[in-house]
């Protein structure tokens, strides 16, 4: 996925095309608050830690079952299925 290309995309409906478009200036984890190593899920928005901070976008995938989610720095897409 590129940025440049979502940021085209005139649908906000999809949560990956609605942060390219509109990134929020103050992005944190939505349990632990913190803003550092965040990943986001493709399916519903939500945006979590990674494995290296408090782990909370895994325990996403594991409540929810929600595969894909896309680390908001680098913009990598990640399969927790095949993890």
């Amino acid at each position: 996925l590129k940025s440049r290309c979502l940021s085209d995309w005139p649908d906000t409906s999809c949560p990956v095309c609605r942060y390219c478009q509109q990134p929020e200036t103050s992005e944190a984890c939505a349990i632990c608050g913190t803003a550092d190593d965040l990943w986001m899920c493709v399916i519903c928005g939500f945006v979590g830690c990674g494995r290296y901070k408090g782990v909370h976008a895994l325990d996403h995938y594991h409540e929810t079952g929600h595969t894909f989610s896309i680390e908001l720095q680098s913009q990598r897409v990640w399969d927790y299925s095949g993890d």
